[in-house]
């Protein structure tokens, strides 16, 4: 992964952290995806993030469904460059946890 990581290969704990289901007072879950939270601003990821998922709190849980995620794969698309390519990251861990799960939540840092 370019852009992502997982919990055994993190650096520190500035991560939003991709959790699959709702939050369970649970952090840093094997199966999680994390991005680099200074990404966010380096890319101007933020604004796409908003855009799509306006109850995003970067520093709170946020819960996005498969609906919400689809419109920011578009989005993130129309974009392009480097916000489309963390997207697509994401995307493929985003599309598996929908095949079991309903939402997948992101933990701000």
């Amino acid at each position: 992964m370019k852009y992502c990581c997982n919990v055994a290969t993190r650096y520190g704990s500035c991560y939003q952290e991709f959790k699959k289901g709702k939050y369970d007072g649970k952090h840093w879950c094997e199966d999680s995806l994390l991005l680099y939270d200074d990404l966010i601003d380096e890319l101007g990821l933020y604004k796409v993030l908003i855009k799509a998922i306006p109850t995003y709190e970067r520093w709170g849980i946020t819960e996005v469904n498969h609906h919400t995620w689809n419109h920011l794969v578009r989005d993130a698309r129309k974009a392009g460059g480097e916000i489309k390519e963390v997207i697509d990251e994401i995307n493929d861990w985003a599309q598996e946890t929908f095949i079991t799960e309903e939402v997948f939540t992101i933990l701000g840092v």
